[in-house]
């Protein structure tokens, strides 16, 4: 028997929602390249870490061969420069560089594929790909997996580069693993429940995609309490990233009953929320245009949660503020806050955006700049007004008049 969740979003499916991609389609050919046993593999669950952050790249090794340059290779590829172009730069460059020796082996070629698939950057791995097969470094199904994940990620890609794509996995005699279901199932955007429902038939464990299951059944529209059930059903529904993959979807569904969740699974689970289930509440009220009530739940949620690491909140409002249509006064101030906020710890991408919309509000202002002490007396207001002393307060009228005059000087837009 199809679960209700599926059955909801099977009726809710929207033909519009993605027309470049026959998705029906790769999941039969999926259906027929998959084996009776999956090889179980953790290339997805690896994918899914977060890769540790470095502000400078490693140093190079005193000697080249192959040995040095395949580990140094693979040393540049697992980091994170985000906060740092320099780095990011050097590590890019770097890696063309050892590519071009001709030296790198399977293991290394495939590192470096996974370092620009996560950034989505198709000419890059277009490159690699390209260098690997002139170097006749023979791919396997962790490379096709990963070939598997950018393709299906990227709005431009068509069918038949899917199709094609598959077709070498069946033409060189691989067999999927488990990752290869879930790389294609995590970028699903509209028959993701057929895959699901196959999976469910052939029993793969689904505890790794517990997140991703919620991201696409609140999309389709399914109550969070049938999202629930499932979870509960198939075992998946415990530890902090699940729960907060459902208080994203009470947000987007029934945000009213948001905190008798939470309360639930602090109550049953031990949970405890985290800087991500912080700037879950941040982003919904800035994708609702209103700022400031997820900014006051920024601050509230850091101190209920009681969390060590708050910075992270203010450049998700940072981020958020980008969109945001303010008097050039009004934005220049309020992205200048979020940046003192968040202690200059923006990532160098989210910095160059902020930095290339100043000039379409003010010319004459220095992001970096030192923070004028009149400055510092309008943060410290904001700091002090939009933090809620009791329970959350989602109504303009309800909050205090300081509150409500605030508001209306910096986030109501003047001419």
């Amino acid at each position: 028997m199809v679960h209700p969740a599926l059955e909801i979003q099977f009726l809710n499916t929207e033909n519009t929602s993605r027309t470049s991609l026959d998705e029906k389609k790769i999941i039969e050919t999926l259906n027929l390249l998959t084996p009776s046993e999956l090889v179980q593999d953790s290339q997805y669950y690896e994918f899914r870490k977060p890769r540790p952050i470095r502000h400078y790249p490693p140093p190079p090794p005193k000697t080249l061969e192959e040995y040095s340059i395949n580990k140094y290779a693979r040393d540049l590829a697992v980091a994170n420069y985000q906060y740092s172009s320099q780095a990011e730069n050097y590590a890019d460059q770097t890696l063309q560089d050892l590519i071009s020796t001709g030296m790198l082996d399977l293991e290394t070629y495939n590192c470096i594929l996974e370092y620009y698939v996560r950034k989505s950057n198709h000419h890059r791995v277009s490159m690699v790909k390209k260098r690997m097969d002139e170097d006749y470094v023979e791919p396997d199904i962790l490379t096709y997996n990963l070939l598997l994940q950018l393709y299906m990620k990227l709005d431009k890609t068509t069918t038949d580069s899917v199709m094609s794509l598959l077709e070498k996995i069946k033409k060189e005699e691989m067999e999927l693993s488990r990752s290869s279901l879930y790389f294609v199932y995590s970028n699903l955007k509209q028959m993701d429940h057929l895959l699901l429902e196959n999976m469910l038939v052939m029993k793969v464990p689904l505890e790794h995609i517990n997140t991703v299951i919620v991201k696409n059944m609140s999309r389709s529209g399914v109550p969070p309490k049938l999202i629930l059930q499932f979870l509960e059903e198939q075992n998946i529904h415990c530890g902090i990233p699940i729960h907060n993959a459902m208080i994203e979807a009470y947000l987007q569904l029934e945000p009213a009953s948001v905190f008798e969740y939470i309360n639930h699974v602090s109550q049953n689970h031990g949970f405890k929320g985290n800087t991500k289930t912080a700037k879950l509440f941040v982003s919904h009220y800035c994708l609702k245009g209103e700022p400031y009530f997820g900014l006051s739940y920024g601050k509230y949620l850091a101190e209920k949660f009681r969390l060590t690491n708050s910075e992270e909140i203010y450049v998700t409002m940072l981020s958020h503020h980008l969109n945001v249509d303010l008097s050039p006064e009004q934005w220049t101030l309020l992205a200048r806050y979020y940046y003192h906020k968040a202690r200059r710890l923006v990532p160098i991408k989210l910095k160059n955006q902020i930095i290339a919309k100043y000039p379409t509000h003010d010319s004459d202002t220095d992001f970096d700049k030192e923070f004028s002490k009149d400055e510092l007396q309008v943060f410290r207001r904001i700091d002090s007004v939009f933090r809620w002393r009791g329970a959350p307060i989602t109504n303009i009228s309800e909050n205090t008049p300081d509150y409500q005059r605030l508001v209306e000087e910096y986030f109501t837009k003047t001419n």
